[in-house]
């Protein structure tokens, strides 16, 4: 395809905040594999507040040849930076806008309605529970109204807009998250282990990701002070990491390190990575972690049975059961390693770059005919 086709989203940086997450990294890897591949793109930002994680990121974009341009986004509903979009729709002329996250979807829809020849697409990234209360519920099929497509990053997800949501099948597709190779230079498990201060000999225990409500890491903490030969590493920030460290100064093998730039080269310092999420719409840290031969326990909960070939490439537990995580991480401590070989080949297909930019652009494809 020759036609410009721009992608929104919406960024905020604060102390408490880290600003990327799985649907922000998932762009950094989707958009120089697209401009790679021959697709012109650009990236719009709807942003709120940037700090230099941010401005970092966007420099990457800008040494990669992707135009960045920003919108200043202040409120929930802001009629300013609709205008602002639409101006800057109507002076680039994308043939496509594909939008990511809610408030991008909300703004960039209406902006692309008042620019005649601007399809739009929306990747939704996660099955949120909120959104299907009856408050929310009749939002969000609104501004899903305002795609001709969406992109769903998981079967759990696509279900999820189906039944939850209603949205017609034929308008909902699967592009799983495409995930690059990881360049691991000489032991990356004792480089690993070195910064994070754990012994060579210690089973440890990893989570990586926002300390948020969903991710469930109060269970896991849970879970440790029952496991108390065994040492656990969290590393991520967000609101939740004070409650965290309360109840994690009660469990001396747990350790909170926060956010980390480099959380995926830590990776290989685990023994298992442990994601006990309350709902997930796919569950990246679980393919990194796979792709990096880390074997993986997972809950039972949104897509992560869908990830793990449903405990064929990891260790299933319900969410919510301390007594099953603990069985959970025992277990892995005695069949990681099949298990680990085992879901290395299986992430190596399923979530490939090359197959995430080719199910894009069928999809753009489609909404240009």
């Amino acid at each position: 395809m020759a036609r410009l086709v721009a992608h929104l989203i919406n960024l905020n940086e604060t102390p408490a905040n880290p600003p990327f997450s799985g649907a922000e990294n998932h762009l950094w890897v989707l958009l120089p594999a697209l401009a790679a591949a021959g697709v012109p793109v650009e990236l719009i930002v709807l942003l709120q507040s940037a700090g230099p994680a941010i401005e970092a990121r966007l420099a990457e974009l800008r040494a990669a040849g992707i135009a960045v341009h920003r919108v200043p986004y202040r409120r929930r509903v802001d009629p300013v930076a609709v205008a602002r979009l639409r101006a800057r729709l109507a002076e680039r002329r994308p043939g496509i806008l594909h939008t990511h996250m809610l408030p991008a979807d909300l703004h960039g829809g209406l902006a692309a309605r008042l620019v005649p020849g601007v399809a739009v697409t929306s990747t939704v990234h996660n099955d949120e529970p909120k959104y299907l209360r009856p408050g929310w519920r009749h939002l969000v099929r609104a501004v899903a109204g305002l795609a001709a497509h969406h992109v769903a990053i998981s079967e759990r997800v696509r279900r999820y807009l189906i039944d939850g949501l209603g949205l017609a099948p034929g308008r909902v597709s699967v592009t799983p998250y495409g995930i690059p190779p990881p360049r691991e230079i000489g032991d990356a498990r004792a480089r690993a282990r070195a910064e994070l201060g754990i012994a060579a000999d210690v089973f440890a225990v990893g989570f990586v990701g926002r300390l948020v409500a969903q991710k469930n890491v109060d269970l896991l903490v849970a879970a440790m002070a029952r496991l108390p030969g065994a040492r656990c590493v969290i590393i991520g920030d967000g609101p939740l990491r004070t409650a965290l460290a309360a109840q994690a100064a009660r469990c001396p093998n747990v350790t909170l390190v926060g956010h980390r730039p480099n959380a995926e080269a830590l990776m290989p310092g685990f023994d298992v990575l442990c994601l006990p999420s309350r709902w997930e719409g796919l569950g990246l840290v679980l393919v990194e972690a796979m792709l990096r031969g880390v074997p993986v326990v997972g809950s039972r909960a949104g897509a992560i049975p869908e990830v793990l070939g449903d405990g064929a490439y990891g260790v299933l537990f319900e969410s919510g059961d301390e007594d099953g995580l603990v069985a959970a991480i025992t277990r892995a401590r005695i069949d990681g390693p099949e298990l680990a070989t085992r879901a290395l080949g299986h992430a190596r297909e399923t979530f490939s770059v090359n197959r995430m930019v080719a199910r894009t652009i069928a999809v753009y494809d489609g909404l240009e005919r």
